[in-house]
């Protein structure tokens, strides 16, 4: 299944980027926390029959979403059936007739080398033997287009069951049973919370202070007093004015880098879009 798979990332919120009073050792950011977010939609059109999930289940790679009403599609295979099969048996027939012809044209045409018959007769046998190897071709041509219609609609059948692409929750259910559905239309959408990282940016300056794996910690309001650990995994290689939601005119007209802190999250307790605090870790 081809499955479309689209990454809707959560809008940052972002407040100001201050030095703490321990000799530069770290920065302060704060940011949200955003995760992996992936669309689900269905590779064919056709009318909702189940859905097997609800907003906050978790689900598995492969687990089936969604399926469609299958009949028509039902329908469309068994019809490509049918023309395969016809067509392999008719150049099946084609060839041991083409075999038969062809043993009699090396006689024929050793006949004709040994002068025993006239030239007329080997052209006969001649044609016939070329007009059924271009008839053959032919079929060939035509069961190798059958083969492919067929591979599409055994395809397409098997897409009425919609699987999941990743692990994961539902973050969002679009649809309702009964629904009819487009192909590329998002019907769920599933969040990767067990891997979340926070967006935010750091002055030029300090840039060459930091690099991909420098720590980081994690603070949130919702759990007072706890550190959750994470490490650079993105910088940005282009350097770029701070957002426009910076609460000073001053912060407003730095130039900044963006950067991406993976969190670690085993317990899953910090969500998307919660709002958090960041120490970075500068290296000497």
């Amino acid at each position: 299944m081809r499955n479309r798979i689209y990454y809707n990332f959560v809008i940052l919120l972002f407040t100001f980027i201050s030095c703490t009073k321990s000799g530069e050792r770290s920065l302060k950011s704060s940011g949200t926390v955003e995760i992996i977010e992936v669309d689900i939609a269905s590779e064919v059109p056709g009318r909702i029959e189940k859905i097997n999930v609800e907003e906050g289940d978790r689900v598995k790679r492969g687990d089936v979403l969604i399926i469609l009403k299958k009949e028509k599609y039902k329908l469309q295979l068994l019809q490509a059936e049918g023309q395969m099969q016809s067509l392999e048996k008719n150049l099946e027939a084609l060839e041991i007739n083409y075999s038969n012809i062809d043993k009699n044209y090396e006689r024929v045409k050793k006949l004709k080398e040994d002068s025993a018959i006239e030239e007329s007769q080997f052209d006969i046998v001649k044609t016939q033997r070329d007009a059924l190897l271009k008839q053959i071709e032919a079929t060939r041509s035509q069961l190798s287009s059958a083969r492919a219609t067929y591979e599409l609609a055994k395809s397409q059948l098997d897409d009425t069951e919609i699987l999941s692409p990743v692990d994961g929750v539902v973050l969002h259910k679009l649809v309702e049973t009964g629904e009819v559905v487009g192909a590329g239309v998002p019907l769920l959408t599933i969040g990767d919370i067990a891997k979340p990282w926070v967006r935010t940016y750091i002055p030029g300056k300090y840039i060459g202070k930091i690099k991909l794996g420098t720590p980081a910690s994690i603070y949130s309001d919702s759990f007072p007093g706890k550190e959750f650990r994470g490490k650079i995994i993105y910088i940005s290689q282009k350097e770029e004015f701070t957002p426009k939601n910076l609460v000073t005119e001053e912060e407003r007209a730095k130039m900044v880098y963006g950067i991406k802190i993976s969190i670690e999250n085993q317990a899953e307790e910090l969500k998307p879009g919660q709002y958090v605090d960041v120490r970075i870790d500068l290296n000497e």
